[in-house]
């Protein structure tokens, strides 16, 4: 008994798989590249761009001796509300300094610092505060 191959003409079985292989491959490719440069221009590949940071930071204002914490403003219009951060724009780095109590506000398209200042532990209250350079 014979079978007939399923073919469509050209003499080569029809594959089951509607797609094929390397298009589903070259899109995982493509989907793993935006991916990685919507992480990279975030700045979530960070260790070196912060250091970068510091360093530039580093250059105003003497600072303490320890890595800091450094995080990017998204929101600005957030922290208005709060005296310390009433100068920021999105897109500033916030290096915080935990040992030391320090926090400054930096901003890189200018190459200024915004504000900085001590974090005030309010052991009564059991709360931080920051308090704004010169207050």
């Amino acid at each position: 008994m014979r079978f007939k191959d399923e073919n469509d003409g050209t003499g080569f079985a029809k594959s089951r798989r509607s797609v094929p292989l390397w298009m589903i491959v070259g899109a995982v490719i493509c989907v793993l590249a935006v991916v990685a440069t919507v992480v990279f221009m975030r700045g979530g590949f960070s260790a070196k761009s912060n250091e970068s940071v510091v360093k530039r930071v580093g250059k105003h204002i003497m600072l303490p001796n320890e890595t800091p914490e450094v995080t990017t403003v998204d929101n600005a219009a957030a922290m208005t509300g709060q005296p310390f951060f009433a100068n920021v724009k999105n897109g500033d780095k916030i290096l915080i300094f935990p040992k030391a109590m320090l926090i400054i506000v930096y901003r890189p398209s200018e190459d200024i610092l915004v504000n900085g200042g001590p974090i005030v532990d309010d052991s009564s209250t059991g709360s931080s505060s920051i308090e704004a350079a010169g207050e």
